[in-house]
């Protein structure tokens, strides 16, 4: 079973507590490569994906590039 949109908040909320958000984007964008692309478990796949597409939405609107 695939974790619940909480638990996926609650791992991104301790990931964030030890490294930062542009680290953690990339970590979870090599998971999905590395990891939940080539899995036949469809639960490991969807929990990475689910915890990569947070990572894929700007956390808010920045004021410079």
């Amino acid at each position: 079973m695939p974790i619940t949109n909480k638990e996926a908040r609650t791992i991104k909320d301790i990931v964030n507590s030890y490294i930062s958000e542009e680290d953690a984007r990339e970590m979870f964008s090599e998971l999905v490569e590395e990891v939940a692309d080539i899995t036949d478990n469809d639960s490991v796949k969807q929990s990475i994906l689910m915890l990569n597409s947070l990572y894929s939405k700007p956390s808010g609107p920045k004021l410079f590039d």
